[in-house]
């Protein structure tokens, strides 16, 4: 009689827990790395194919939100489906700018974000924006 795990890891990846705990300390060095203001290690986190959308996307942040800093992370979900995954992680930013008045304004969002698994390693998959995709989120299902 085989147990679930076993079975688990006849299809030649890793057991369904050991992949989700390497992609939850993954996600945790990526988000503890953005928290630090650390970009370097946040790039070695980063899907090497997607390393350009990232810094441009990057760019275009600080550009608009002046400065701001993540205060606070947490992991509310993952779903893994072979080597992709969907994580849900709700952040904490506090953003100053001018046009904001002196006082920080904290902001609390929840990003979904894609990740790839490449030799083992899990990375975050950054894209760049597309309308359609923003859209295909608000559009009602049947």
């Amino acid at each position: 009689m085989f147990s679930l795990n076993a079975c688990a890891g006849l299809g030649g990846g890793p057991p369904a827990k050991e992949t989700e705990t390497s992609l939850e300390a993954r996600v945790a060095g990526y988000w503890e790395a953005q928290q630090r203001g650390d970009e370097e290690a946040v790039m070695a986190f980063v899907d090497p194919q997607g390393r350009p959308s990232f810094l441009a996307s990057r760019e275009r942040w600080k550009r608009a939100q002046g400065a701001s800093r993540l205060t606070a992370w947490s992991l509310r979900r993952l779903s893994v489906s072979g080597d992709e995954a969907t994580v849900e992680v709700e952040t904490t930013f506090q953003v100053h700018h001018p046009l904001l008045g002196k006082d920080p304004l904290e902001i609390r969002s929840t990003s979904r974000d894609r990740w790839v698994r490449r030799q083992g390693l899990w990375y975050v998959v950054v894209e760049e924006p597309s309308l359609e995709k923003l859209l295909e989120q608000y559009r009602r299902k049947p």
